[in-house]
């Protein structure tokens, strides 16, 4: 097994999302890797020193690539590789919601924080309905 590397956009060897990978049944580990890349390539909007209104741009751009995803027609060779691997690991009818990281970026992009438990609580939600919903499947 290769080790996987962060700065590739698949989890570190050690970390949280390297073990999700690693403890995943065989035939979902395309779904949970394209998912992993997918969200490093939206994060990297984030990246400090990159103007702000070329972040917001990236982000309406990867919001279009991703609603193009949910349509049945992607565009981008990671939403492709996460169309074929969810196709392939039988979980097609788990309905993925792409918004989910690209709201979140955009909440980390503001540097917003958390008046309420609740707005935490919807934060978390919203990231999980991404990433953890459709890995769990």
């Amino acid at each position: 097994m290769p080790v996987r590397r962060e700065a590739e956009g698949s989890p570190a060897e050690g970390s949280p999302r390297y073990w999700a990978w690693l403890y995943s049944p065989p035939r979902l580990r395309a779904v949970l890797d394209a998912l992993l890349d997918l969200e490093a390539e939206i994060r990297a909007a984030l990246h400090p020193g990159l103007d702000h209104h070329v972040a917001h741009v990236r982000l309406q751009w990867w919001r279009e690539q991703c609603g193009r995803y949910a349509s049945g027609s992607p565009q981008h060779p990671l939403t492709r590789a996460l169309l074929a691997a969810t196709r392939t690991a039988a979980t097609e009818a788990v309905r993925w919601d792409p918004a989910g990281l690209i709201d979140t970026a955009a909440w980390d992009l503001a540097a917003a924080t958390f008046a309420t438990r609740a707005e935490l609580t919807s934060y978390c939600d919203r990231w999980a309905s991404a990433v953890t919903l459709i890995a769990a499947a």
